[in-house]
């Protein structure tokens, strides 16, 4: 199974390829997850849907949302 794919499962959509974003709307808050090729970072943005999109925080990660995370590391060939 792909990144992508694991993250679709999980309710997450991709929504830029450069850089890779993938966002996940509970229908009150945004959560974007996007991976930053150049310095090979990763950042989590926390969004209130309705408080303008401005950006809140940070979020808790799962098991499940850390293993597609390791699986985009992998394929991006970060870990090399």
């Amino acid at each position: 199974m792909t990144a992508k794919e694991m993250f679709e499962e999980l309710g997450y959509e991709k929504v830029s390829d450069i850089p890779i974003c993938y966002r996940f709307d509970d229908g009150g808050y945004i959560n974007l997850i996007e991976f930053i090729d150049i310095k090979q970072e990763i950042m989590f943005t926390e969004y209130e849907e309705y408080n303008e999109n401005k950006p809140q925080g940070s979020f808790f990660l799962n098991k499940s949302e850390l293993k597609a995370i390791n699986k985009q590391v992998e394929e991006l060939g970060w870990n090399e």
